[in-house]
């Protein structure tokens, strides 16, 4: 989860703004005088799916879910350098960028996550 919390926070947003969008916008087909208008019909099946499920609320839940989860179980981790991997994780940084700045080996940055998720788990269980 902490992998994926940059890209699931910024799709949430995505989903909140598009959200937005689509209900301050509406389509018109017009009739076949310029004067006559029909009502707001959108006729494009996948359009129709898609802004159900968006609407729908079942995408933007998931992903809510997933990045409350680890805003409430990530105060149980309390080492200083575990507590800089995953803030800079939770930043969108890849390991080898996370290593180089902390001046250790990718792998231990795995580690580090490791750890990080171990205790995160814990604490979901207490």
């Amino acid at each position: 989860m902490l992998k994926t919390y940059y890209k699931d926070y910024q799709a949430y947003l995505r989903l909140i703004i598009d959200k937005q969008y689509m209900d301050s916008t509406s389509i018109s087909s017009y009739g076949d005088e310029p004067t006559t208008s029909k009502t707001n019909v959108i006729t494009d099946p996948v359009f129709n799916i898609v802004n159900k499920r968006i609407s729908g609320n079942i995408v933007e839940d998931k992903l809510m879910k997933r990045i409350t989860f680890i805003n409430e179980n990530s105060k149980c981790v309390t080492d200083d350098k575990l507590i800089i991997v995953m803030s800079l994780r939770i930043k969108g940084l890849a390991c080898k960028d996370i290593a180089r700045i902390i001046g250790v080996g990718r792998t231990r940055v795995q580690n580090m996550l490791h750890e990080i998720a171990l205790k995160i788990y814990q604490n979901q269980k207490r």
